[in-house]
């Protein structure tokens, strides 16, 4: 989670990264830190990538705010 100064003020923003890849294959940003946030954040990233049935994601930093 980064927090940015953005033209609209400094906002939050989520990253959900390949991790064999590396690459960021989705993102949001918000105001807030929300549970709406996280969901938008991991939805993006699996609309994008279409992963494969069966696919495992792991987090080690967002339980915190996912309550």
């Amino acid at each position: 989670m980064r927090y940015l100064k953005t033209g609209e003020g400094w906002q939050y923003l989520a990253i959900v990264m390949d991790s064999f890849g590396r690459r960021i294959v989705g993102w949001s940003t918000s105001k807030r830190i929300t549970t709406c946030l996280i969901e938008q954040t991991f939805l993006k990233a699996h609309h994008l990538r279409q992963p494969p049935k069966g696919l495992v994601f792991h987090s080690d930093i967002w339980s915190k705010h996912s309550r």
